[in-house]
Parts: C-alpha cells; sequence; structure tokens
C-alpha cells in the first residue's frame, strides 16, 4: 500500500500512524484511570461507613476504661499526696525542735562571745599595762646590752681559762699515772731489797728490827683483804674469769701493775670483765681496792675494755 506513495508522503503516514497510537495509548490510559478511580472511591467509602460503625459501637467502652484508668491514677496519686503530707508534717516537727535547738546554741553561742568581749577586754588591759612596762625597760636597754656584751667578753675569757687548765689536768693526769708507776716499781725494788738482804746469824751482833709504822699494812695484808671483798662484787653480771684466763690488764691506761694484782684479788682478769663494769661496779670496786674515786671513769676503762676484748 506505501509502494505506491512517494518517500514524503510514506515518512508522512507513519507520523500519522504513530501519532494515532500516541493518541490512543493516552485514551486508554485515561479511561482506565477513571475506572479505577471510581473503584477505589466505592472502597474508600465502604471503609468509611464501616469505621463509623465500628467507632459508634466501640469508643464509649473505650473512654470508659480510660476513665477508670484515669480515676485509679487519682486515687494513687491521692495516696501518694497524704504520704507526702505525713512526711512534711513529720518533717515540720524535726525541723521546729532543731530550730529550738538552734535557738538554745544561738543563746549559748552569745553567752560565749559575751564571756569571749571580757576577757578580750582583759587582755586588752595586760597588753597596755605591758606595753607600758616594757616602755620602762627600754629605757634601761642599752644598759642591759653593755653588761651582756662585758659578761660575755668575761665568759669569753673563763673559757680560755677553763679550756687552759682542762690541758694542765691532762698533763697532771698523765704525770700522775707515771709517779703511780714510778711508785710501784720504787715499791717493788724495796720488796726486792728486803728478799736479798741474808738473814743475821747467831754470832752477828743484834740488831733490832726496824719497827713498821703503825697503820700500814703489808702488800699480802692489803691483797688478803682485797680478797675478802670478792663477796661483792656481781659475776653474774660482769661474768667469771680464772688466772689461767687472766688478759694484761696494764694495758688499759691507768691500770699499773699493784692495781692489776688488786683486780686479780678481786677475781677480775679480763678485758671482758671490765667491759661489763657499770656505774654501780665501779663505785664497788673503787671502794674496794682503794683508788682514787671517779678515776676509773676519767680513765675510762670500760671503753679501753671493750675496744680491746674485740681485738
Amino acid at each position: 500500500m506505501f509502494q505506491d506513495l512517494n518517500p514524503l508522503d510514506r515518512s508522512t503516514a507513519i507520523m500519522e500512524i504513530i501519532i494515532l497510537m500516541l493518541v490512543a495509548a493516552i485514551i486508554g490510559f485515561v479511561i482506565a484511570w477513571l475506572y479505577y478511580r471510581s473503584i477505589y472511591r466505592k472502597k474508600i467509602s465502604e471503609l468509611e461507613t464501616k469505621f463509623s460503625d465500628y467507632r459508634a459501637k466501640h469508643v464509649p467502652k473505650v473512654e470508659l476504661e480510660a476513665s477508670q484508668s484515669a480515676l485509679a491514677a487519682m486515687t494513687d496519686g491521692r495516696n501518694d499526696l497524704r504520704i507526702a503530707l505525713a512526711t512534711c508534717k513529720q518533717q515540720r516537727q524535726t525541723a521546729e525542735t532543731e530550730l529550738v535547738r538552734v535557738k538554745g546554741d544561738l543563746s549559748a553561742a552569745a553567752a560565749a562571745r559575751d564571756k569571749c568581749a571580757s576577757e578580750l577586754a582583759a587582755l586588752r588591759d595586760q597588753l597596755n599595762a605591758a606595753w607600758a612596762k616594757s616602755k620602762d625597760l627600754q629605757g634601761n636597754w642599752d644598759e642591759e646590752i653593755v653588761r651582756k656584751n662585758a659578761l660575755n667578753a668575761e665568759l669569753e675569757r673563763i673559757e680560755g681559762e677553763n679550756k687552759h687548765l682542762v690541758v694542765l689536768q691532762a698533763e697532771a693526769k698523765a704525770e700522775i699515772g707515771k709517779l703511780e708507776s714510778a711508785l710501784e716499781i720504787c715499791r717493788n725494788k724495796e720488796t726486792a731489797a728486803a728478799v736479798a738482804i741474808p738473814l743475821v746469824t747467831q754470832e752477828s751482833p743484834a740488831v733490832p728490827a726496824p719497827k713498821k709504822k703503825a697503820g700500814k699494812a703489808s702488800k699480802e695484808e692489803k691483797l688478803a683483804a682485797i680478797r675478802e671483798k670478792r663477796g661483792l662484787i656481781n659475776f653474774d653480771r660482769i661474768g667469771l674469769a680464772s688466772f689461767e684466763d687472766r688478759d694484761d690488764l696494764k694495758v688499759i691506761s691507768g691500770i699499773g701493775p699493784f692495781i692489776e694484782e688488786k683486780l686479780n684479788a678481786l677475781g677480775i682478769f679480763t678485758f671482758v670483765q671490765v667491759s661489763n663494769f657499770i656505774d654501780e661496779d665501779v663505785e664497788t670496786i673503787t671502794k674496794a681496792i682503794a683508788f682514787f674515786p671517779g678515776r676509773i671513769q676519767r680513765d675510762n676503762w670500760v671503753s679501753q675494755a671493750t675496744e680491746l676484748a674485740k681485738g
């Protein structure tokens, strides 16, 4: 059919056919939309009718339940309010009691404040009196400073003399030790000389024996007297020792040969025993051996014996 047409007419015909088809499609879509619209409107109307009927039947019951729930909530709220009211009453009573206590404390604080004010006034009076007295003393302050400086100078002079005396005392102590050692040596020499003198025979002319000076005992008598005083020594504290265990006590400064013999006579033979001396032992031993009072402390026997016992 299109073969008899020229190309231009053929194109025009095709375009017209396409346009007609599009118009037909649009018309069909509009008709379908209108059809389904009417159907959906009808269904919506039916649903609205059913909803109205349902609402007319069931809404009063729902409202009743809601009212009952609200009433129960109001009842609970009323009970809570009653409890809160009781709590408030109790708190009010507590607050009133606390208020009474605070008023009492306030009264006590006011009384204490008045007392403090009185004490403060008294302290102010004392301060004024002290201030007046300090003014009086201020006038003599310069004189006191001059006197203090003079006393300090005198004190320094005395301290210098004291140091010099300490040096002299140490020198005198050393000299006394030397003299005691020399005295012991002389005594030993006298004893040896007395033994060396031959006995007088019967043919020899009688020579009167020298008389002993009254009040002086021999060395053996002194040692025997010291041995009798062993019971005064507390050997439980200082320890026991024998002659076989003896140390050379003369190593301790201040102990000479005769002092060592006296200590041995008391039962004191070792450095350990001397290191265990306490003040009571020192006093007892000083009296027992007729030693110079305080000499054992000054010569530091205990500290010397402690060091020697370690070595």
